[in-house]
């Protein structure tokens, strides 16, 4: 028991396809302008998450915006 190695970075890793980085982008791109917090021209105060749940087919992933709470499903289920 002693001599087991500790497993330290257990990170879900996730390759997003080109149809979900460009619906990921849109999607921060508009909220970047709609839900901007104060002047700063370098940073705009908007925060997102991903939100994954596996499926049996392959990852469902959503993308959301912590300013305004909106979430939008941005799978490519097409590659599945």
């Amino acid at each position: 028991m002693d001599d087991m190695p500790i497993e330290k970075d257990k990170r879900i890793k996730i390759v997003f396809d080109k149809v979900e980085t460009d619906r990921a982008s849109a999607f921060m791109d508009r909220h970047m302008e709609s839900c901007r917090r104060g002047n700063n021209p370098y940073h705009s105060g908007v925060t997102f998450h991903y939100i994954l749940s596996g499926t049996g087919l392959g990852w469902d992933i959503s993308v959301k915006c912590m300013n305004c709470k909106t979430k939008e499903n941005i799978t490519n289920t097409e590659s599945w």
